[in-house]
């Protein structure tokens, strides 16, 4: 019930602004992508492409319902300031890991995170504050040893 809730305001808007879809003229935004880095001293641990989810609605989609995730590929979630808000597997298809990093950019947490299809799934959260968070595939982030006290280099594309 909850859920048709939200989901009627936004139809009803678009519905009230005259139409179903989005002028031709206002093709719908790519996704923000960027370059991730993780080091430990001077040596590079691991290299990601990742799509940035910065606002409340693209962090609650996160890598909800996709079948795949490419080897090198994740999904960085920004915050506006310093949370401890858990994280989910609902609805995830792919098992992944997640690293929580903190305002100066290093690593505070990594765990592993396996899907979950029904309630009450697990809840993931970092021990302690974080500022963003990067999930990757399954392995990527725990195979190569990525661990508290790393540091996180995150790069816009253009």
């Amino acid at each position: 019930m909850r859920v048709r809730r939200c989901l009627c305001l936004p139809v009803l808007l678009l519905l009230a602004c005259g139409g179903t879809r989005a002028p031709a003229s206002k093709p719908i935004p790519d996704t923000a992508m960027a370059d991730l880095l993780v080091t430990r001293g001077s040596q590079v641990i691991l290299r990601l492409v990742v799509e940035i989810a910065e606002t409340p609605a693209d962090r609650a989609q996160g890598l909800m319902a996709r079948p795949t995730l490419g080897r090198d590929k994740g999904m960085a979630f920004l915050f506006d300031s310093e949370t401890t808000g858990p994280f989910t597997m609902k609805n995830t298809l792919i098992p992944l890991d997640i690293a929580f990093w903190d305002r100066s950019l290093l690593v505070v947490d990594v765990k592993m995170m396996t899907p979950c299809e029904q309630d009450p799934c697990p809840l993931y959260q970092s021990s302690g504050t974080f500022f963003g968070a990067v999930e990757a595939n399954a392995g990527a982030l725990t195979t190569p040893g990525v661990t508290a006290g790393d540091r996180v280099t995150l790069r816009r594309r253009s």
